[in-house]
This record gives C-alpha cells, structure tokens and sequence, in this order.
C-alpha cells in the first residue's frame, strides 16, 4: 500500500536519510509506514494533496496508561484501618 502525504513535522527519509522539512512531501510504503523522499520514492507525488491540518492534542487519561490516579496518597488516608479498595 502506498500513500502520499504531508508532513507535521520534519523527518527524515527512510532510504537515503535526507532531511526532509515540515509541509513536504512524502511516499508511505506499507502498514510499517516507511517513509521515502521524492527522490527516493521514484515515482512523482500527485498533483493535489491536502493541506497539513493541525489538530490541538488531546489531554491524556493517565489511568489509561497504567499509571495511579494523582490523589493516591489521600485516598489511603482516608481509609480505615483494614478497609480495602
């Protein structure tokens, strides 16, 4: 599967490792993703694509990730002695 696209932010080319700045052009080669420059990809990229949209990330549920709630400590305080979760 091949796919042209815009980049958020620079990379660089999987083949020959050129810098490639943000809002450039790049071909992605397969699930993994490979990137391969203009040069590299041998072929040339289409004549329209779309503009790099950016998107504001979204906050993290660190709960999600495995990780203890950030008000641990009080919550073990406030338990009674031999009381569990």
């Amino acid at each position: 599967m091949k796919e042209w696209l815009r980049l958020r932010s620079a990379r660089r080319c999987g083949f020959c490792g050129e810098h490639v700045p943000a809002g450039e052009v790049m071909l992605a080669i397969g699930v993994a993703r490979k990137l391969r420059c203009r040069t590299c990809a041998g072929e040339p990229p289409p004549e329209i694509l779309p503009a790099v949209q950016s998107t504001p990330a979204s906050p993290l549920d660190m709960t999600r990730l495995g990780l203890l709630a950030f008000d641990w400590k009080r919550r073990a305080v406030e338990r009674e002695p031999g009381e569990e979760d």
